[in-house]
């Protein structure tokens, strides 16, 4: 069973919240884009991934799915930046964003959470990708988000 997470916050005064930063949000978007929408799998996945900022930002127990969908449906209806990066670009074609999948695939493993990936992603494929360019100095996702709006 799922634990349960509640918004306890360190300062009880103070509502905690998430401080989305590009990382996360580019994250959160590939999650949703390669993986069957499971939220309960991806807010666990998620509370596991960024612990430490959750903590910093005043969670005690992780947050809940709400901000996650929130969030995601921000992004896309704002065609956020960082969405369109990953909406418009096919999965076979992510030779740079290869390294998101393969931590995504890590962080889910480290944390015993099974997700079931899209019909026609190929996760094997993507792995490969990022094998590909280990010795790639990999960018930042700011500097990803910069890239895409040059395009």
């Amino acid at each position: 069973m799922a634990p349960q997470y509640s918004h306890t916050a360190l300062n009880p005064r103070v509502s905690p919240k998430i401080k989305w930063d590009d990382y996360m949000k580019l994250f959160i978007c590939i999650l949703y884009r390669v993986y069957v929408a499971n939220w309960a799998k991806f807010t666990r996945l998620f509370n596991y991934a960024f612990a430490e900022s959750l903590l910093a930002a005043g969670f005690t127990d992780g947050t809940r799915a709400g901000p996650l969908v929130s969030q995601v449906s921000h992004l896309k209806h704002w065609k956020d930046r960082i969405w369109t990066r990953v909406y418009d670009t096919h999965p076979n074609q992510w030779v740079r964003l290869a390294m998101f999948v393969e931590t995504i695939e890590l962080v889910a493993e480290r944390g015993h959470i099974r997700l079931t990936v899209c019909s026609g992603i190929d996760i094997q494929r993507l792995e490969e990708c990022g094998q590909d360019i280990a010795d790639y100095q990999y960018p930042t996702a700011l500097q990803l988000i910069q890239e895409s709006s040059l395009d």
